[in-house]
């Protein structure tokens, strides 16, 4: 039997990184990103974004997330600043005319 089991997207997850701890990073056509604690299974955090979201990852100490769209666009969450500052706005890279396939 599984340990946790997460229900909080709400269309299919297009991508799932593990981190160096114990959180785990998701990705969604429901144009979100979620982290979840795998110890816990408490849902950390979830982010909204313009378009569906095919790829996530995060920088080795985990204080940044990395979300490839459909848009063409990469965006950016300083985790950190929305822990100490309540942040709620991610950088964006532009530049692709089509959709980001992954962000390692």
């Amino acid at each position: 039997a599984p340990v946790h089991s997460w229900s909080s997207h709400t269309l299919p997850i297009t991508c799932l990184r593990g981190g160096v701890g114990s959180r785990v990073y998701t990705a969604s056509l429901d144009h979100t990103s979620k982290v979840y604690d795998t110890a816990t299974g408490t849902l950390l955090a979830s982010f909204l974004f313009p378009a569906a979201v095919v790829a996530v990852d995060v920088d080795p100490q985990e204080t940044q997330l990395f979300a490839g769209c459909m848009n063409g666009m990469i965006y950016m969450w300083d985790l950190l600043g929305i822990k100490t500052r309540g942040e709620d706005t991610p950088s964006c890279f532009v530049g692709h005319t089509l959709a980001i396939s992954s962000v390692r």
